[in-house]
């Protein structure tokens, strides 16, 4: 990976939940990227307040936080932390076109990728990670899909720089990275947040 300017670039990934975002920031923090989660400033603030880290508070919180500081206030703070970290960064978890206007004011250089995989599928791996306010039937996951959705979700996907089908192996996930890593890190002009 030497040979791309990776010192430049703001990598950020988005997707549905249980799509595998994790599995691309991980990829990235192998190569030497500093990684940061958007949920961590979430389940942060929800321990703080002593709260259950439900499913029903995680969202709470965050829409206190969208009330107090506007839809890109989650980026926002995270924005605060990462000030003086030295690219390159990889940020899991953006959610809407706010948040991405937040960090296109402090990186020139961004590039945003969406990993996609099947409603059913991502159901499955969210009930095997069984982390704290999963949804744990598959009609409280399509709901979660849909308030994600209105949040805005669908158009970072849509609007991807690049997008990632992840329904096989983690190989293929990265095979499929390294198969775009130079547009991943090049910048181009062609890219959508360079207009934001």
């Amino acid at each position: 990976m030497g040979k791309y300017a990776m010192d430049k670039v703001l990598i950020l990934v988005t997707g549905m939940p249980g799509s595998g975002k994790s599995l691309v920031t991980n990829y990235f923090a192998r190569k030497g990227f500093k990684t940061f989660i958007m949920g961590d400033i979430i389940r942060e603030l929800v321990e703080k307040r002593g709260l259950e880290k439900t499913q029903e508070n995680m969202m709470k919180i965050a829409e206190e936080i969208r009330n107090r500081l506007g839809r890109g206030g989650v980026a926002q703070i995270l924005l605060e932390r990462i000030r003086n970290v030295e690219p390159p960064i990889a940020i899991d978890g953006v959610r809407g076109i706010e948040e991405m206007k937040v960090f296109s004011k402090a990186f020139r250089c961004m590039h945003l990728i969406a990993v996609h995989s099947p409603p059913w599928l991502r159901f499955e791996r969210i009930r095997e990670r069984n982390r704290p306010g999963d949804p744990t039937n598959f009609e409280d996951f399509i709901q979660r899909d849909i308030k994600e959705l209105e949040f805005g979700l669908g158009v970072l996907i849509a609007l991807s720089d690049t997008l990632i089908i992840n329904e096989g192996t983690k190989e293929e996930v990265e095979e499929a990275i390294e198969k775009n890593m130079e547009r991943i890190l090049s910048c181009g002009k062609e890219s959508v947040w360079r207009y934001l």
